[in-house]
């Protein structure tokens, strides 16, 4: 590092403990604490100023490195700007390390504390952030770097090792913006990806809800046909038993009409008994003479109404009787033929 000729160049006579061989040696807190205690006790001295400033900056104390760095600047003798401007970029460039080395680790923690501690100027922890943020800080802490070792590059006694230092800061800077790119490009994928895979969701939630609502308006379009079924079936039976019982009240009218019409009918006409001969006698054969008179009928009675085959053999009083029998039969009939009508209900065909 360029300081380390530089510290040597500010060496002045040695002291009770050699802090100057502590640093040499890299124990730089020891180093650090001796020069604390000369500092205190010679707080004018711009050399013990600086001195303790580059062993903080190397023990990882950025906020103290920076303090004592703008202390020496302002004490006489202090001015050198190539060693001042360069501590700080040496301070802001760790800084920017420490930054992205926390933006790059998997679970974004806190800064470890051996740099965490001084990764804010004056002393404050850095605040647990995204790795873009953390990017982002340490592009800008790169870039002050940067600035820092182009100033002190401008000192009439620097040296070659503050050139080194810009070229550091450059590639520093360049490799956090290529980090920044691809750490956008990479949220840039994944918004895309959560966003196709919200719309597929949300499309298969839609398709889900469509089949549901074809599903349920199936089942309603089934349910109202077997019910519109149902009702016709039981409208067709309904109709089907009106016309049974249309159909057998007409015949039940017409078969009473019948046997109103009919009176006589059903009545048996008595058959004339036939004496049987005595069982076990023999009939004589009859004579040519009697079978002649067997083979004529008989002559019909003319004791009972009806009977007569012959009305012209009725006498008078038997025809009288006769004639107000079907008068009065006839006046009978015409009166249930009326009712019958009367009760009939209409009836409604569709055929």
């Amino acid at each position: 590092m360029m300081l380390c000729c530089m510290f040597l160049a500010l060496c002045g006579p040695q002291d009770p403990v050699d802090a100057r061989k502590l640093y040499r040696e890299g124990q730089y807190a020891e180093a650090a604490k001796s020069f604390g205690e000369q500092a205190a006790a010679d707080p004018g001295s711009a050399e013990t100023q600086y001195n303790l400033g580059v062993s903080l900056w190397r023990v990882g104390d950025l906020g103290g490195a920076e303090a004592a760095a703008e202390r020496y600047a302002a004490l006489p003798g202090g001015g050198r700007i190539d060693l001042h401007r360069g501590l700080l970029g040496n301070v802001r460039y760790a800084e920017a390390e420490a930054l992205a080395a926390v933006a790059r680790a998997p679970a974004n923690p806190m800064m470890p504390s051996a740099s965490a501690g001084n990764a804010q100027p004056g002393g404050q922890p850095a605040e647990s952030a995204s790795p873009m943020e953390l990017l982002q800080q340490a592009l800008a802490k790169a870039r002050r770097a940067r600035d820092e070792f182009l100033a002190a590059s401008q000192g009439p006694l620097a040296e070659a090792q503050i050139g080194r230092n810009v070229e550091r800061s450059l590639q520093l800077i360049k490799d956090i913006e290529k980090e920044i790119e691809d750490l956008e490009q990479q949220q840039d994928e994944d918004q895309q990806g959560d966003e196709e895979s919200d719309e597929q969701n949300e499309q298969q939630s839609d398709e889900q809800g469509e089949e549901q609502n074809e599903e349920q308006n199936e089942e309603q379009n089934e349910q109202q046909s077997e019910e519109q079924e149902q009702n016709e079936e039981q409208q067709q039976s309904e109709e089907q038993s009106e016309e049974q019982n249309e159909e057998q009240e007409q015949q039940e009218g017409e078969g009473q009409n019948q046997e109103q019409e009919n009176p006589e009918q059903g009545l048996e006409r008595p058959e004339p008994q036939q004496e049987d001969p005595e069982q076990g006698e023999e009939k004589p054969e009859p004579q040519a003479g009697e079978q002649e008179q067997q083979e004529q009928p008989e002559k019909g009675r003319d004791d009972a109404p009806g009977e007569q085959l012959d009305i012209s053999k009725l006498s008078p009083e038997q025809r009288q009787r006769l004639l107000e029998q079907l008068q009065k039969l006839d006046e009978q009939l015409q009166k249930i033929r009326a009712q019958a009508r009367s009760r009939r209900p209409a009836v409604e065909r569709d055929w």
